[in-house]
């Protein structure tokens, strides 16, 4: 196992009857998130469901939340694809939730426990934007599907 990764220490605070997410193995590279409460999500709608944990990230890191890979089978899907936990977003009622679709037909039950989602943290350096000028005679690739389908 290479253990060249930096270890970062990430504050939470569980609501009662939730735990503190962990690795689920020596080799992954998330920790699951479960719902805290029971819901349901209707057909076509969208929901916000509790996680019951407060992060406190460190400066210079955010928290990804993105779908594990069984999401999909249950019918719902990460809405935004990826959801950002910036550093700074951490009082007391800012609770980590997470926004699923239901792209079915039919209710989708989530109970209290359920693993929705997989977090992990990330290192993002500051970014500084300038003006760019392009050269008179620079190309356009063209966008989207430009290199071909």
């Amino acid at each position: 196992m290479d253990s060249t990764n930096d270890s970062i220490t990430v504050g939470v605070r569980a609501a009662e009857g939730t735990s503190i997410p962990a690795y689920q193995t020596a080799g992954a590279a998330a920790v699951d998130l479960a719902a805290a409460a029971d819901l349901q999500v209707g057909p076509g709608q969208l929901a916000l469901v509790p996680t019951g944990l407060v992060f406190a990230v460190p400066d210079g890191h955010f928290l990804a939340i993105v779908a594990r890979s069984s999401l999909p089978k249950r019918g719902l899907i990460v809405a935004n694809g990826l959801g950002v936990l910036d550093s700074d977003y951490r009082g007391p009622a800012d609770e980590a939730r997470v926004l699923v679709l239901n792209y079915t037909d039919a209710p989708v039950a989530i109970a209290k426990g359920d693993r929705i989602a997989q977090a992990f943290v990330l290192k993002v350096p500051r970014v500084t934007f300038v003006p760019l000028e392009h050269d008179e005679d620079a190309a356009s690739r063209g966008g989207f599907g430009s290199t071909g389908t």
